[in-house]
């Protein structure tokens, strides 16, 4: 189980929150990952915080000596006025994917230590 928490991007929007359900698995060289929004009655909501709805499809291939990384999101932020809204949110979460490879990058010799990141990936690479 994962918890994810994203700051308010301005004073218009309060911070999201989702508890994620993930499972991994590969296949022919390629790695998936599929993260699910689930209900936990051990994490409720706060009341400072929107907690919102998200499905991921991950999958990291290698090619050409370099890591893809392809996703399909589907993401409902909540606690929104109005669809404008929910998009606006969902592009500010998929920018923050633009400097992916320098944050990995930059924790590489941390993410090394879980399984998901070890050598038989070579996701890092």
């Amino acid at each position: 189980m994962v918890y994810l928490k994203i700051k308010s991007y301005n004073k218009l929007y309060r911070p999201r929150d989702f508890i994620i359900l993930r499972h991994a698995f590969s296949t022919h060289d390629t790695l998936y990952m599929i993260d699910k929004s689930i209900e936990n009655v051990s994490y409720p909501p706060f009341t400072t915080i929107v907690r919102g709805e998200i499905c991921i499809l991950w999958a990291f291939k290698k090619e050409d000596n370099r890591t893809l990384l392809i996703a399909d999101v589907n993401m409902n932020n909540q606690g929104y006025l109005n669809d404008a809204q929910n998009v606006n949110l969902v592009l500010k979460f998929l920018k923050g994917f633009a400097n992916m490879e320098k944050v990995l990058m930059a924790r590489k010799d941390k993410l090394e230590k879980f399984s998901l990141f070890n050598d038989k990936w070579n996701i890092l690479d």
